[in-house]
């Protein structure tokens, strides 16, 4: 589900830290998939997740089938320290 620069950035991470990464991408690319209406018509690894320190993250589309928002942005872990996951994603 992870495109390769998400997994080379996970790689790079302690065990724990991976697992919470890891689940803060998936969150990302549902919430960005359903904010477009496609659901898993997309492979999860043609949505690239951008999540970078000082910056707003962000969603952008990578399918070479289908043309749609280029970027799509993400609101990820809105329930901290809740032991559950949630990402919002909004279309510009």
């Amino acid at each position: 589900i992870l495109h390769e620069s998400e997994l080379r950035t996970i790689e790079e991470l302690k065990i724990p830290e991976r697992t919470r990464l890891a689940l803060q991408f998936w969150t990302c690319k549902e919430a960005a998939l359903k904010a477009i209406g496609i659901g898993l018509l997309v492979e999860p690894n043609e949505v690239v997740i951008n999540i970078e320190q000082n910056a707003h993250p962000y969603a952008q589309l990578i399918s070479k089938a289908r043309t749609l928002p280029t970027r799509i942005e993400l609101f990820p872990n809105q329930l901290p320290n809740s032991g559950h996951a949630l990402s919002i994603a909004c279309l510009n």
